[in-house]
């Protein structure tokens, strides 16, 4: 949904077609199916790395060595880009949330090195185009161990945390994100609930299962999806409609069994495994095809251009990450769980 999202709205004279604004807006609610996801599945690891003795150390780790290392690269790779471009021609242009001349400071270098982007307005979608939602993932995991896992160990407790997660988005909203535009929506504060809601899926599904048959499951994941998709995209204050989105797709993970598969399934997981490389990649290639080709007087038409990009943002992705990106993300995640292994060992 993202890749596809970024790809259209990376498209000069997309805005002509407002049905196409529109049905590529929706698109952005795959954000917040993956902060769901990531409450979901970031409990189990806790989880896990507290039975295998772990502690938080471990937890933190393990989180640092998945999203350091490529972080740091993308973060470099744009900042460089920018420079190499900038030298060539000294009237850039670039397109979103790019590094320009005004923001490359040590401040925000700072900022960004440290994850603190995300407390700035100013400086939250700057260096590193869609790095909001990653600091976002990363101020979530540094909670993780010392605040949500503490306070979800049960089910009861996960749903108090949900309740309290929707009145600080409430909260932060009325006092803080109407006032800051866009910021509203990119704060942490304001994406809480749906991680906490990945959170308390996951408490439920410990105490009771929802055993549809299996004839069941396909039109109801189909029903969910549509509805998903047809949710108008609105800001409805003081709690914007994303939460809305994942109100419904955490539904459909207490309902639903989602089992390793071949065919689509398969491929679809395959493409999950990579979505970190994935996500970095797509809007790195984008930036360099627009400030290169598209920003530079070669216009094929609306419909020609889409394609493209949508060919750069999905293939174009999957294959630098399938082969240079996503192989050093794994190389960093495998040496630290060797780590914690022979760390365990010891002890």
């Amino acid at each position: 949904m993202v890749l596809v999202l970024h790809g259209a709205a990376m498209t000069e004279g997309l805005e002509k077609h407002p049905w196409l604004v529109d049905l590529t807006n929706r698109l952005g609610a795959g954000v917040q199916l993956f902060f769901v996801l990531s409450g979901f599945v970031i409990t189990a690891a806790m989880d896990r790395a507290a039975s295998f003795g772990d502690g938080s150390s471990g937890f933190l780790l393990r989180r640092l060595a998945k999203l350091g290392p490529l972080y740091l690269i993308f973060l470099h790779l744009n900042i460089a880009f920018f420079w190499l471009w900038s030298a060539h021609d000294p009237d850039p242009h670039f397109f979103r949330n790019s590094v320009t001349g005004d923001n490359l400071n040590v401040e925000n270098y700072g900022l960004h090195l440290l994850f603190l982007q995300g407390l700035s307005p100013a400086y939250i979608n700057t260096l590193l185009d869609g790095g909001w939602s990653i600091v976002c993932e990363v101020y979530f995991y540094a909670l993780a161990p010392f605040v949500f896992h503490p306070l979800c160990r049960s089910l009861r407790r996960a749903i108090w945390a949900l309740a309290v997660s929707i009145l600080v988005a409430i909260g932060f909203t009325m006092a803080v994100g109407k006032h800051m535009g866009a910021f509203g929506y990119y704060a942490f504060p304001v994406q809480l609930p749906c991680f906490v809601m990945g959170i308390l899926v996951y408490r439920a599904r410990e105490r009771f299962t929802i055993d549809l048959p299996s004839e069941l499951q396909a039109p109801i994941a189909v029903t969910i999806a549509l509805f998903v998709f047809g949710f108008l995209r609105t800001n409805v204050s003081p709690l914007g409609g994303h939460v809305m989105i994942a109100i419904l797709f955490a539904l459909a993970l207490l309902v639903l069994r989602v089992h390793t598969g071949r065919g689509l399934l398969g491929a679809l997981q395959a493409i999950g495994r990579q979505s970190y490389a994935l996500f970095l990649v797509h809007l790195f290639l984008l930036k360099i095809a627009y400030t290169t080709v598209f920003a530079n007087g070669f216009y094929p038409g609306l419909w020609l251009a889409l394609c493209l990009n949508l060919a750069i943002s999905v293939l174009g992705a999957l294959a630098l990450s399938w082969l240079i990106f996503d192989r050093i993300d794994r190389f960093f995640v495998t040496a630290m769980a060797r780590y914690l292994s022979s760390r365990r060992k010891a002890h």
